[in-house]
């Protein structure tokens, strides 16, 4: 299963007492002006950071289930029909 892993997630999984045998693939970025333009549109559209939209961005258009444990991202994920990672 494709999820977007936020870094409070990430981090969690990365601590000592954690263990991951996950399988993580890194996609290459669009150009900067790109990012930057639709990370400011996310931001003011789920009214969010600019760093925090992002996450839930790439799972809405991705289709993607998203893991978090930031509640405000949660809320705006679930507004937008984004399933959340239990």
């Amino acid at each position: 299963m494709a999820v977007v892993v936020d870094a409070s997630i990430a981090l969690a999984w990365a601590l000592p007492d954690e263990s991951s045998a996950l399988h993580i693939e890194v996609e290459q970025p669009p150009e900067a002006l790109t990012v930057i333009r639709e990370g400011t549109a996310a931001a003011m559209r789920y009214a969010l950071t600019a760093y925090d939209a992002a996450y839930v961005d790439l799972a809405a258009r991705e289709g993607l289930v998203l893991a978090t444990l930031n509640e405000k991202m949660r809320k705006a994920a679930e507004k937008s029909g984004i399933t959340i990672f239990q």
